[in-house]
């Protein structure tokens, strides 16, 4: 490739010498102008074409280079010890077979029991009713009940209030405007007893009942 390079600086700086005048020399004479000028292409090709000739005796020349190939490097093969192999070779023992897992069948299931039906209550026979407590018919005579005759013998005995109290000395009536108490004498008559519904009266002896009514 130097050669071609070299060949064609040449080639150009002839071309420059031939075409670009010295400006420091002295002009010429004018000389006549030949009607032929000088061709530069043959020069130009048979420089390319030594050039490629060299070129392809440059390349031709050199050796391919060779390629390298790494060894196969084998890896040692370990050897196995006879104690080893001598293992492998004893029979080595079953595996114990597994006992089999025995699953219980699950317990019947217990009947649930029964609620025993409650025995009805006993029956209560209705007990008779004690008797009513027989009242006591009150057979002391009335006031009113007197004749005409005798009803002028008491005084008009015109009850005007009546006081009843559990406690005796609390009790009191008011008879015709008196006011009397258990054993008070009103003319003929006596206050007896003061009771709830009335007053009883002792007339000579003999009892009377003045009611509230």
């Amino acid at each position: 490739m130097s050669l071609i390079l070299e060949a064609l600086r040449k080639s150009e700086a002839e071309r420059r010498r031939a075409v670009v005048p010295d400006l420091l020399a002295e002009p010429a004479v004018a000389t006549p102008i030949a009607t032929t000028t000088p061709q530069r292409w043959p020069w130009i090709a048979g420089g390319l074409a030594i050039a490629a000739l060299l070129t392809w005796f440059a390349m031709r020349g050199r050796a391919p280079a060779p390629i390298e190939v790494a060894p196969v490097v084998q890896a040692p093969v370990a050897e196995q010890p006879v104690r080893a192999a001598a293992e492998d070779a004893t029979p080595r023992p079953a595996p114990a077979l597994r006992k089999p897992i025995v699953v219980a069948p699950p317990a019947p299931a217990k009947p649930e029991p029964v609620a025993a039906t409650p025995a009805p209550p006993p029956r209560l026979e209705p007990k008779p009713m004690p008797a009513p407590a027989p009242v006591a018919i009150d057979m002391t005579p009335r006031v009113s009940d007197l004749g005409s005759e005798e009803r002028k013998q008491l005084p008009p005995l015109k009850l005007s209030m009546h006081m009843w109290n559990d406690v005796s000395a609390q009790r009191f009536v008011i008879i015709d405007g008196t006011r009397l108490r258990v054993g008070d004498r009103l003319g003929a008559v006596v206050v007896a007893d003061i009771l709830p519904d009335g007053v009883l009266l002792d007339w000579n002896g003999r009892e009377l009942k003045l009611p509230l009514r």
